[in-house]
C-alpha cells in the first residue's frame, strides 16, 4: 500500500499532539499581534520581536510555521509524491521567512 504508516501507536498521538499544539501557539502569537501590532516570539536573546513596517513578515513566519506544523497531522502519508513536495515547499518558506526575520532583526538592533 503507497503512503503506509511506519509511525503508530503512541508515536503518532505524541506527533500529531505537537503538530496541533505548534499551530495553535502560532495563532495564539497572531491574534496577540492583531491585537497588539507587536508579533514577539521567543524569550530572552533568542526573539525577534516584528512591529510597525515588518508586521507583515512576522505573519508570514506564523503562516509558515502553521503550514510546517500541519505536515505531523499527516505525518503517516510521508511516503507519498504529493506529502513530499508540499514538505519541501513548507519547509524551504520556513527557512526563507525566518533567515529574513532574523536578518530584520540584526538590522533593526
Amino acid at each position: 500500500m503507497e503512503g503506509a504508516s511506519k509511525i503508530e501507536g503512541r508515536k503518532l498521538v505524541l506527533l500529531r499532539m505537537v503538530g496541533a499544539t505548534i499551530i495553535i501557539a502560532c495563532l495564539n502569537y497572531a491574534y496577540i499581534g492583531y491585537t497588539t501590532g507587536v508579533i514577539k516570539v521567543g524569550t530572552r536573546r533568542n526573539s525577534f520581536i516584528m512591529a510597525d513596517e515588518n508586521l507583515w513578515l512576522g505573519y508570514f513566519y506564523l503562516l509558515s510555521s502553521a503550514a510546517t506544523s500541519t505536515l505531523l497531522l499527516f505525518i503517516n502519508k510521508s511516503q507519498s509524491k504529493t506529502f513530499k513536495i508540499l514538505a519541501t515547499i513548507f519547509g524551504g518558506a520556513w527557512f526563507v521567512t525566518l533567515g529574513t526575520c532574523i536578518l530584520t532583526n540584526m538590522v533593526a538592533r
